[in-house]
């Protein structure tokens, strides 16, 4: 991602290769997403702990969201 920034920022639109940055970074979603619907797969309890939290917080910042 800092490369494509570093592209543009001197000059070169469309920098060479964004349809493969765009892709790379859909792929390292996907990844992460698929970790975080199964904190079971996860290979210690801190990495668990880590997505429990996250959900938690997560969930409360909606709620509070649709509240106002």
């Amino acid at each position: 991602m800092y490369a494509y920034y570093a592209a543009t920022s001197i000059g070169l639109h469309p920098p060479p290769g964004k349809k493969y940055f765009t892709s790379m970074q859909i792929s390292q979603f996907l990844v992460a997403v698929s970790y975080l619907l199964v904190p079971g797969y996860l290979p210690t309890k801190g990495m668990q702990m880590a997505v429990w939290i996250n959900r938690t917080y997560s969930k409360r910042l909606v709620a509070a969201k649709k509240a106002q």
